[in-house]
């Protein structure tokens, strides 16, 4: 016997919408971070100060695939919303014949 299942579209698409919001601040906060170190170039001088935009530049790519998972995590929740969706309207239209 299969399990009742429920799943609230209303609610899964204002979640994608909150996620997408925190992909995008967390995407602005990166890029003021990102101005923030390149800056200490400026008065930082010598093999100290490489290194530690060397430390940030390589952190910088998981960051950014960090950013795209959250984007995608959205995208998938969105695409199941709109699978369930259609699949309710297509199950009320056999219910209605």
């Amino acid at each position: 016997m299969a399990e009742m299942m429920e799943f609230d579209v209303a609610r899964a698409r204002k979640t994608t919408t909150s996620i997408d919001n925190q992909a995008k601040e967390l995407d602005k906060q990166m890029k003021q971070v990102k101005k923030l170190i390149e800056e200490t170039s400026s008065w930082w001088k010598g093999d100290s100060g490489k290194k530690f935009l060397d430390q940030y530049n390589k952190i910088e790519p998981n960051v950014k695939k960090l950013i795209e998972c959250v984007t995608n995590i959205s995208l998938e929740v969105k695409a199941t919303a709109d699978a369930k969706e259609k699949e309710e309207q297509e199950i009320a239209a056999q219910l209605s014949k």
